[in-house]
């Protein structure tokens, strides 16, 4: 390995003490680093051209791991080789102005002794990791730092879940008290930001599981353990974004009643005053027609006559349609 990884194409090498630290690699110590030296984590960034010449070329993996660690959309999946493993997580994106459902991936090629992964955009969970190696408390192996990795990024959904289930929350308070107006859109919303998570968490979900079942060395049964657990708060988290879902559609399906009562009752007055208007119309129309022999035409009283009869004909109509409980 004599190619010189830079930045930022290299994000960090950091070697694993064994007791929750880690120490930095420069490039040469990296070129140097074999698996006697023990426990090695090296995170690039797969859109720089020196990330794809040094997998390519100087790292040594499988074809199938270097395509996976290099593809540009990667589902959530598991991949068992002869001696390497290669997992491809989602996180929620936090990411400043941007949609925490835009989810981002990470790929990781678990091998004995070393680990490399590769990114597009940040990972808060890939940094709070780093972190915790630096102050000495971190995971102790690779195998325990993938299980904490895929901890990290399945707490991070959750906080995300809540975050929508809280703003759905409101949501049906406002339909409660106001009405549907104005609320379309955000239940739309909500919608398609359940839609966009439920795409990758899914697929998570089959990953972590076949991880568990995966009979490799690479990761111990203690960390299985700890794996299922994670697995088993995802499904948690898929069952929760199910049942927002069904409330969105519920809280939609309201105000579409609202709205279609709405319309039928303003459909139903104009019925009623077109009712009322129509032998009106019929009167004043025959009496309009100015041909010879009208009634009343040589009568000066015959104008308030008539507008009597109307005003009669208006009271008779609204009392036969409040006796028929149409009013």
């Amino acid at each position: 390995m004599e190619y010189q990884l830079t930045q930022p194409a290299l994000l960090h090498a950091l070697l694993l003490d064994g007791n929750g630290g880690a120490t930095i690699l420069e490039n040469e110590q990296i070129s140097r680093w074999s698996e006697l030296d023990g426990e090695v984590w090296i995170h690039l960034d797969y859109t720089e051209k020196d990330s794809q010449t040094w997998l390519e070329e100087y790292s040594g993996l499988s074809p199938s791991a270097i395509d996976t660690l290099l593809a540009d959309k990667v589902r959530p999946r598991i991949t068992k080789l002869a001696d390497e493993l290669i997992i491809a997580l989602r996180g929620v994106n936090l990411n400043i102005n941007s949609d925490p459902e835009d989810m981002v991936s990470i790929r990781l090629l678990l091998k004995q002794n070393h680990l490399i992964s590769t990114r597009k955009r940040r990972l808060q969970s890939v940094t709070h990791m780093v972190e915790q190696l630096q102050q000495g408390k971190g995971p102790h192996t690779l195998s325990e730092l993938i299980t904490e990795l895929a901890d990290g990024l399945t707490e991070r959904i959750g906080r995300l879940v809540e975050e929508l289930d809280m703003r759905l929350e409101s949501l049906e308070e406002q339909l409660e008290q106001q009405g549907s107006k104005n609320l379309r859109e955000p239940l739309s919303e909500m919608r398609t930001t359940n839609a966009r998570l439920k795409r990758y968490l899914g697929p998570q979900k089959e990953a972590l599981t076949q991880l568990i079942a995966t009979k490799s060395t690479l990761i111990s049964d203690d960390h299985r353990a700890s794996l299922f657990e994670t697995n088993d708060h995802l499904t948690r988290h898929i069952e929760d974004l199910d049942m927002l879902r069904e409330r969105a559609s519920a809280a939609q399906d309201s105000i579409m009643t609202q709205l279609s009562e709405q319309l039928n009752e303003r459909l139903y007055l104009l019925a009623i005053i077109s009712g009322l208007f129509l032998p009106l119309g019929f009167l004043t129309g025959l009496l309009g027609v100015n041909l010879g022999g009208i009634p009343g035409a040589e009568n000066d009283s015959a104008f308030f006559i008539f507008l009597a009869a109307l005003s009669g004909t208006t009271g008779l109509l609204v009392y036969l349609l409040k006796r028929r409980g149409w009013l």
